[in-house]
């Protein structure tokens, strides 16, 4: 199920030019028939090229193209990107080496410049070192394309990292190139090109948690939800960055009334540190259900939601009857999809499948992308920064 809410002020030029998959077959097949295409391919992408170099200095604008029989979407360059996917740990099955095979297709277009991982990183018990297996099995081996090996991941803990030996994630980035914790919660600056400071922040949300999963977190792990909300409020007072990402693995809200429906306890806990500083905050970033949602639980002014949990085994998505709509916002704080006043809590895309989420970062604009396990583009949001 895939769904969607367009922005009518979106504002995008495509270019299309198809050619079907079996003609395109044919053509990489068959050398002599290659001729007798030469100037069907050549004058649209000739046209097309003249078309980007003109309009590329003037505009941020989006190019729809079919490659081997997929869509793909490119924009003019972005200052930089990254790649958002969770809950994956699961030995390549369940579609996540899929997954990863889309995300390489289209880093060699996009370029990222890091991948963010939102937790349950090793299904179903974490791992116990550094040495596990799971290293190699559920991610050395499953994220090895060329287009991706080079590419740094940053990588929160999950509810079920957490019933492994955590702190093997955080001893693993010393023997990783590219896996980056450096503790269960921890941020990074990002700079543009233009010299503007993006602020990630890192949180592991399992300790704020009050199931079987954030009890053994706590005295297990001896986590501390008080000395991390402690860290964010110093973190985020001290911090200069005008525009702040901050990511966890339990998200705070839902547009299903099946599963967890969101946590009470973030949004009790960390919502009003978040809400304080919601003027520079852009987006919170979760996984936990398996599914790509983009939620605004508070209109189209505050912070906008993102759940990135499709990197293996999905969820069924479930909407609340029409008629107690208010009921599940009210008690569990669903929100409904496919409200158009843009001032009122709204679902604005959810979809039950595979995938990931890429974000695009401009001067005064990011773009939110998620896409399937194949390469599909299945939505698209673009948002103006403060």
């Amino acid at each position: 199920m895939v769904e969607s809410l367009e922005d009518s002020n979106e504002c995008s030029v495509k270019f299309v030019f198809y050619l079907k998959m079996s003609e395109e077959e044919q053509l990489l097949t068959n050398p002599y028939k290659r001729k007798k295409y030469k100037l069907l391919w050549y004058s649209p992408v000739l046209l097309l090229l003249l078309a980007v170099t003109i309009l590329v200095p003037m505009f941020s604008f989006s190019v729809s193209l079919p490659l081997l029989g997929r869509w793909f979407w490119f924009s003019s360059s972005p200052e930089f990107s990254f790649m958002v996917v969770g809950d994956w740990g699961r030995e390549g099955h369940h579609h996540q080496k899929r997954v990863a095979s889309a995300m390489a297709v289209l880093a060699r277009y996009v370029k990222p410049r890091f991948i963010i991982s939102t937790g349950d990183n090793f299904y179903e018990d974490g791992v116990a070192s550094a040495r596990d297996k799971q290293w190699n099995i559920s991610f050395e081996n499953v994220y090895s394309y060329r287009m991706l090996e080079n590419i740094p991941w940053y990588a929160v803990l999950g509810n079920h990292d957490h019933l492994g030996n955590y702190t093997a994630q955080v001893d693993y980035s010393n023997k990783s190139e590219r896996w980056n914790m450096p503790r269960p919660f921890f941020s990074i600056p990002v700079n543009s090109y233009f010299g503007e400071q993006y602020l990630f922040v890192f949180l592991d949300t399992t300790p704020f948690i009050k199931d079987s999963y954030g009890e053994v977190a706590r005295k297990n792990g001896k986590q501390s939800w008080r000395l991390q909300l402690s860290w964010l409020e110093k973190l985020l007072n001290s911090s200069s960055s005008r525009r702040i990402f901050v990511i966890g693995h339990h998200n705070m809200y839902s547009s299903s009334i099946a599963g967890e429906r969101g946590r009470e306890e973030l949004r009790i806990l960390l919502k009003p540190i978040l809400d304080k500083y919601s003027s520079r905050i852009t987006a919170y970033v979760s996984g936990h259900e398996h599914s790509l949602q983009h939620l605004q639980p508070y209109g189209v002014s505050g912070i906008d939601h993102f759940i990135s949990g499709g990197g293996s085994k999905t969820d069924n998505l479930k909407d609340p009857p029409k008629d107690a709509e208010q009921y599940w916002y009210d008690c569990c704080k669903v929100l409904p999809f496919g409200v158009q006043d843009k001032d009122k809590p709204r679902s604005l895309f959810r979809a039950s499948t595979h995938g990931f989420f890429i974000f695009k970062v401009y001067g005064n604009e990011i773009v939110a992308e998620a896409y399937s396990q194949k390469a599909k583009l299945l939505y698209q949001y673009h948002k103006s920064l403060r």
